[in-house]
């Protein structure tokens, strides 16, 4: 899938009080993935980077993420889900001391990207 090398809003959220803020689209460079994060365009501010990308360790499947859920990204995981992005993780690896969750897509998600990848 090509996924857009620069941002594209999925849909406007509600998050952690911010205003205006947006669930964006773009991608990894060194491995075309995609990456979703939360922030304001108008502002050009990145609130929050919602997955990463994995080490050679594990391989993503199309539509597939894994979910920063530690640290400032605390709760994403949760967050995600309450508002169907993502289904409940699936499985997961380990990355240094940080258990990463992997979460599939859920409809709403999937269709959200297909619109924005050409």
């Amino acid at each position: 899938m090509n996924y857009p090398t620069s941002p594209e809003l999925l849909e406007e959220v509600n998050f952690k009080g911010y205003e205006n803020a947006g669930l964006y689209l773009t991608r990894f460079v060194e491995k075309d993935l995609p990456v979703l994060f939360i922030g304001n365009a108008d502002e050009e501010a990145i609130y929050v980077i919602c997955n990463i990308n994995p080490d050679d360790s594990y391989n993503l499947c199309e539509f597939e993420f894994a979910i920063k859920n530690y640290s400032e990204n605390e709760g994403m995981v949760d967050w995600l889900t309450e508002n169907g992005f993502v289904k409940i993780p699936h499985s997961g690896y380990i990355s240094g001391w940080v258990d990463i969750p992997v979460c599939k897509a859920t409809d709403k998600l999937k269709n959200l990207i297909i619109g924005k990848c050409h």
